[in-house]
């Protein structure tokens, strides 16, 4: 959880339902890291057109996101 709490409360799982159906996506805090609200947002987008075409898009948008500019620029440390 991204934001530290969830995005759409209520009291009882149909009321939570109508909230994620009818309601904006709250935004994310200032402090999640630019890229990966990027990823999120689209994630979470309304329309299909807008959302990840699949699983493994949205994985190389993750991965994307969640690279330091340390491991671009010298790539990932080795495993011994």
């Amino acid at each position: 959880m991204a934001a530290g709490t969830r995005p759409f409360e209520a009291h009882d799982l149909m009321s939570t339902a109508v909230a994620v159906l009818a309601s904006p996506v709250p935004d994310l805090p200032r402090d999640v890291p630019r890229r990966l609200r990027a990823v999120i947002d689209k994630a979470l987008a309304r329309t299909a057109d807008a959302r990840f075409a699949s699983a493994a898009e949205l994985g190389v948008a993750l991965s994307t996101a969640a690279a330091s500019p340390w491991r671009r620029l010298f790539g990932s440390p080795s495993r011994r």
